[in-house]
């Protein structure tokens, strides 16, 4: 393939979604992580974060869309914080899958923490940031048990997450 990675200028998001959709999975990663590496924007960091969680790399995939919802809401991007928060919300039914816990209804442990704890509500808005990092690593510990062996097959039934050309 003649394609330079290390290229800034090239649309690297462009030419991994086309290797994604050929079925040239690790080119599209490296297309991907390219895109993450020269423009790192929300979507280029959720599609990596995507691109990670359809290989079943969900720890890789966690920490991706956690840098891409950080960059939305420094941007103040409610539609990208909304896209990141949707393929979260898929990435923790894979890890309830994972975990051996209920699948249906999965919602990113962000969005249990402050349904639990009001701290969303607390927030002025617009000053909405992330929960303490102590009270994540609590509700982490709580959500992820001892990691097993990772699955060879998805779950079944789970919506598909997404990926985002802009």
């Amino acid at each position: 393939m003649d394609w330079d990675f290390n290229d800034p200028a090239l649309d690297h998001t462009r030419k991994a979604i086309e290797l994604e959709n050929a079925g040239e999975q690790e080119l599209a990663i490296q297309a991907f992580t390219a895109a993450a590496k020269h423009s790192p924007t929300h979507n280029t960091l959720a599609n990596l974060g995507v691109a990670k969680m359809r290989r079943n790399l969900l720890d890789e995939a966690e920490d991706y869309m956690l840098q891409a919802l950080k960059t939305a809401e420094k941007n103040r991007d409610n539609e990208g914080i909304e896209f990141v928060l949707q393929n979260l919300d898929n990435l923790s039914q894979h890890l309830a899958w994972r975990a051996g816990q209920p699948v249906q209804g999965a919602k990113y442990r962000r969005r249990a923490y402050e349904a639990q704890t009001g701290a969303a509500s607390k927030a002025p808005p617009g000053r909405q940031g992330p929960p303490g990092r102590q009270a994540l690593a609590k509700v982490r510990r709580a959500y992820h048990p001892p990691r097993a062996a990772a699955p060879a097959r998805q779950p079944q039934g789970h919506p598909v997450p997404t990926l985002h050309q802009g």
